[in-house]
Order: C-alpha cells, then sequence, then structure tokens
C-alpha cells in the first residue's frame, strides 16, 4: 500500500477551495435550511439565500406555478448536453493486478471528470451492486423535476415502516411531519436517508415506481449500458446492478448540476423546523468528515502556512434522528464512525488537492462502496468510485491510494 493520502483540512481545505475552484461554485462546508428557502428564524443564512438566488425566499414560495417550473429550482440547475463519458480505456489505462495491495477494493475506477478519460481500474466494467451510491442517481432525477427547494411533502408510516423493516438508514422523520425538498434532498445524500429518499420519489413522480423510471431514463441518456434500477435506495436486488464505471459517469453528471454538487460536497446540514423536530435534524456526510472537511470554517491562512497546515482533530458532527446504521443494507455506523476518523486529518502528498464530493453506500453484497470527486490544485477533476472493501475506513483510503498514486501530474496530464 502507498503511502496514505491525506485530504486537506481546516484553513489548508479552504485555501484549496479558493484557488482552484476560482469561476465556480462556491460549496459550503455546512448549510443551515435557511440557505434554501426555508423558514428557520436564521437572518443570516436568510440573506444568504437571498444574494445566491436574488430573491427573498418568501419571494420565491409566492411565485407562479408557470414561473417556477421555468426555473425548476431555487438553485437553479443548470441545462447541460447529455453528453456521455462512456470511455474504452486508453494506451495509459492502469489495470490494477487483483493481487496488487495498492487497494483492497475488489472493484475499482479513477476517471476524468473532466472529458471521461479513463485512468486506472480493477474490475471496472464488472457488473457489481451500488447500494446507497444509487442515490446520487435519485437525487439527481429529483433535482431536474422539483420546482421550488422550499416546498414540502409528507412523509408517510408506509415509508417509515418500509425503511425500518429493510434495516435502512434514516434521517429521523416522523409520520406526517412535513420536510422541505432541500431537507429530503440533503437528508438523501449525507446520511442516506430511505425515509427521505423514499419520500421525495413518491412527491416527484407519484410513486416509486414511476420515480425509478425517471431513473432509468436518465441513465439511459447517458449512455450507460450495465446500469438498471428497481429501487431508489439501493437496497438489494439482482437487477438493481451498475458497474464502477458507469457510477463514475453518474457522478460525473450529477456535480454538473449546481444543486448536487453543493448537495455532494456539504458535510453537514440541519433541517427545517417542523412541529415534529422543532431544531430541526443535523446530518453529516461521514465520508467527506473522514476524509479531513471541518465542521467549523477557520480564517484562510496565508499559502506558506497553508501547505504545513495540521487540524487540531475531527468533529464527529451529531445527530437528534436515527444514527447512519444499516446492517443488511445500509450505510455504516456513527459508533464506528467515531472509533475509525483519525484524530489528524490526513494531507495530500502527491498531487495537491481535495476530495470535493461523495456518496456511500453499504449492502452485504457490494460490502462498502463510495463514490467521490477529487480536485487537484491546478483545477482538474477526476472520480474514483470503490466497491467490495471490508471497512468504511479502508474504503477511505482506497480512494485516497487511487488519487495518490494515479493521478498524472499536470506535465504528463498535457
Amino acid at each position: 500500500m502507498p503511502p496514505v493520502l491525506r485530504a486537506a483540512a481546516g484553513g489548508a481545505a479552504l485555501l484549496i477551495l479558493a484557488a482552484f475552484l476560482a469561476g465556480a461554485e462556491v460549496l459550503s462546508v455546512q448549510v443551515s435550511a435557511a440557505e434554501t428557502g426555508t423558514d428557520t428564524k436564521k437572518e443570516t443564512a436568510s440573506e444568504a439565500a437571498e444574494a445566491e438566488t436574488g430573491k427573498n425566499p418568501e419571494e420565491i414560495s409566492d411565485e407562479s406555478a408557470e414561473d417556477r417550473s421555468e426555473e425548476k429550482t431555487d438553485e437553479s440547475a443548470e441545462e447541460v448536453p447529455e453528453e456521455s463519458l462512456e470511455k474504452a480505456p486508453g494506451a495509459q489505462y492502469v489495470e490494477i493486478d487483483p493481487a496488487a495491495a495498492v487497494i483492497g477494493s475488489e472493484y475499482a475506477v479513477l476517471m476524468s471528470g473532466d472529458d471521461g478519460t479513463l485512468v486506472a481500474g480493477r474490475n471496472a466494467f464488472e457488473p457489481m451492486y451500488p447500494a446507497s451510491m444509487t442515490k446520487i442517481m435519485t437525487v439527481l432525477v429529483a433535482a431536474e423535476n422539483i420546482r421550488s427547494l422550499s416546498e414540502t411533502a409528507i412523509v408517510t408510516q408506509k415509508n417509515i415502516d418500509y425503511a425500518i423493516a429493510h434495516d435502512c438508514t434514516t434521517v429521523g422523520f416522523k409520520a406526517s411531519e412535513q420536510p422541505t425538498m432541500a431537507d429530503l434532498l440533503y437528508g438523501t445524500i449525507l446520511i442516506s436517508g430511505a425515509d427521505a429518499a423514499l419520500t421525495l420519489a413518491e412527491h416527484v413522480a407519484g410513486s416509486t415506481d414511476a420515480f425509478v423510471d425517471l431513473m432509468n431514463e436518465k441513465a439511459e441518456s447517458l449512455g450507460l449500458k450495465a446500469t438498471h434500477f428497481t429501487n431508489p435506495i439501493g437496497l438489494f436486488a439482482e437487477d438493481n446492478v451498475s458497474t464502477a464505471q458507469e457510477v463514475a459517469v453518474i457522478l460525473a453528471a450529477a456535480v454538473r448540476n449546481p444543486l448536487v454538487h453543493k448537495i455532494l460536497s456539504t458535510q453537514q446540514y440541519t433541517t427545517s423546523s417542523t412541529r415534529q423536530h422543532p431544531d430541526g435534524i443535523t446530518v453529516t456526510n461521514m465520508f467527506l468528515l473522514r476524509s479531513g472537511r471541518l465542521e467549523d470554517a477557520p480564517p484562510v491562512p496565508e499559502a506558506d502556512e497553508a501547505v504545513n497546515a495540521t487540524s487540531e482533530g475531527i468533529s464527529n458532527g451529531t445527530s437528534n434522528g436515527t444514527s447512519e446504521s444499516q446492517t443488511s443494507e445500509g450505510e455504516e455506523t456513527d459508533q464506528a464512525a467515531a472509533e475509525n476518523v483519525s484524530e489528524e486529518p490526513q494531507i495530500l502528498t502527491a498531487v495537491p488537492g481535495l476530495i470535493l464530493s461523495a456518496k456511500t453506500g453499504y449492502v452485504n453484497q457490494s460490502r462498502y462502496c463510495a463514490a467521490s470527486l477529487f480536485i487537484t490544485e491546478d483545477g482538474r477533476k477526476y472520480i474514483c468510485v470503490t466497491g467490495k472493501t471490508d471497512t468504511a475506513m479502508h474504503c477511505v483510503e482506497d480512494h485516497r491510494a487511487m488519487y495518490s498514486r494515479y493521478i498524472p501530474a499536470l506535465d504528463e496530464a498535457q
């Protein structure tokens, strides 16, 4: 195993963001529900939402249905060409030997997020079960079809019971609770909440089956041949299947949508106040936490300070909802996360950059898996997808190893 990558944390992370995301969306580490136009009584967050959208959140909710259908979402998902990033391995592609200890994952791929060039992989084109990486497509399809982030949906007891019966992670919504679209989107990704994803699917398409049809239509539009979905939450099914390479294409499409990119890149989010949860529910993206993202945003240091920056530790975050746990079909536990998170965030020693976006997954048949986006200091994007490794932390380490070992230096890439 090569030296473990160290993901930039604290001030170093912020400096990298400022350096290589110039001209792109600046993504917050912690987003409150008020940023997306919901009523949380936090004036500063509401002002941020107004600055971001150019409108007061209350004005957004009062728009006509016709106007809102044209704008699609409060944060305006950009229309992008449905060009396929499907590419055959090129001459420089590295096939990772199954016996090589560089990574432990049985499935893996490293792909350029800029043009789809495949850099390295292991069984990258072999069928695998995507588990909760499925939810990347769920949120992408939902974001392309909702009208307003402040719109609400009703959580049903049926969906709560379904999630519990299948040992799924949940945000912790109660029956008849009415979270916003923003709450459901963030809850689906950050804590992999099945209650959020099922509610989102039914609200958008009328039924989960109809929503799954939209997911498969989107996969077809992206040129995917091996991907097929049977549910929006990633429960195991023989025909809920993809490949590491095609999951990478899905993530590439997702991060081209500014709203979805922001959600995938948010470490912590608190849902809007409801009667059932007056203080909201705080959810955390554990992969980003393990990768060195900090909850608090310190001042941006000078360049010399950033290079040598170290952190005093990682906050594990808190959750007022159900803990991030599944047995046969779900994500790793918060307790395991607390045990596995290194006290010292790891700093990249190869091509400098930041793991910016991520979604994890777990079912028995695919073990621990994840998809993440890495942006180099010089602005290049790379996407890594891994599947079937033994622990959540080893999954993170495999991503670090892929980024550290196989991303070419800028002069080599050119």
